[in-house]
């Protein structure tokens, strides 16, 4: 089982901008996951979790296998994976608020998108969308 997976094709297709420039192929670790990405785009691998910071300033965190993800129930009602969702937003953000929950179409499986606001880089109010998709 992947998880936000959707974000990396999602990030494939806003990677597609970038087709006329460089590019580097990035494989993990376990090699369970590869995509290709533009030059200018850092990635780094840390216990299972891959960070991509585009050139913009935009940070993905792309996990495999989040806790919560055996739970057969409709994602965006889960509580399991919204209370996963809610701890990686608490890696980026302080005091976290829960801003809602979106569906998130996902071939082959289902998927939400949990938005979580809180004192980040910016404002005391960033946004922090966390995606999840299960299949």
């Amino acid at each position: 089982m992947k998880i936000l997976n959707s974000v990396l094709l999602s990030l494939l297709a806003i990677g597609c901008r970038y087709a006329s420039f460089a590019q580097t192929t990035f494989m993990s670790s376990d090699k369970s996951m590869v995509f290709v990405h533009p030059d200018a785009w850092k990635v780094s691998e840390d216990g299972g979790k891959v960070t991509i910071k585009t050139d913009d300033g935009v940070t993905y965190l792309v996990q495999a296998d989040l806790p919560g993800t055996t739970d057969k129930s409709e994602p965006s009602t889960s509580k399991n994976l919204r209370d996963s969702a809610e701890t990686i937003a608490k890696s980026v953000l302080k005091n976290v608020d829960y801003a809602g929950v979106k569906l998130l179409t996902v071939g082959g499986g289902n998927g939400a998108i949990f938005r979580y606001r809180g004192q980040g880089a910016k404002t005391d109010s960033d946004l922090v969308e966390v995606y999840i998709g299960v299949f």
